[in-house]
């Protein structure tokens, strides 16, 4: 049975010398341009990704899966348009964070609580 694989390309640069698959310039803007953790950006990033995925597995049930798959393909135009989708959301799920995880991660910080890391890995993931 066939199953489904993605890659992100983050590379430092798009010239044939960086060697091949070019890199996905929406993930790169991502990572580069958002002043959240790690452990944030990775949350909105991977969520951001499988929303995307999702919806587009249910387009098109009766396809076969490397049909439905097929728009996040590095021979694919639709490539790049669907990680544009993906920096759209993640963004807009960064933008979006309750609240309370934001003042939470700051008290941790401030008080050094490593017991309540685990807890606000929970909620955030």
């Amino acid at each position: 049975m066939l199953q489904p694989g993605l890659s992100i390309c983050f590379r430092d640069s798009n010239s044939p010398e960086a060697s091949w698959p070019p890199r996905d310039e929406a993930m790169c803007r991502f990572v580069n341009s958002v002043k959240y953790l790690g452990e944030e950006m990775a949350a909105a990033l991977v969520g951001a990704l499988f929303k995307q995925v999702y919806e587009r597995l249910g387009r098109n049930p009766n396809d076969d899966l490397e049909t439905q798959m097929s728009a996040w393909s590095y021979k694919s135009v639709s490539r790049g348009v669907s990680f544009e989708s993906v920096f759209e959301v993640a963004n807009r799920s960064l933008a979006t964070m309750p609240d309370d995880l934001v003042a939470r991660w700051q008290r941790i910080i401030e008080e050094k609580d490593l017991d309540e890391i685990d807890e606000w890995y929970k909620e955030l993931y």
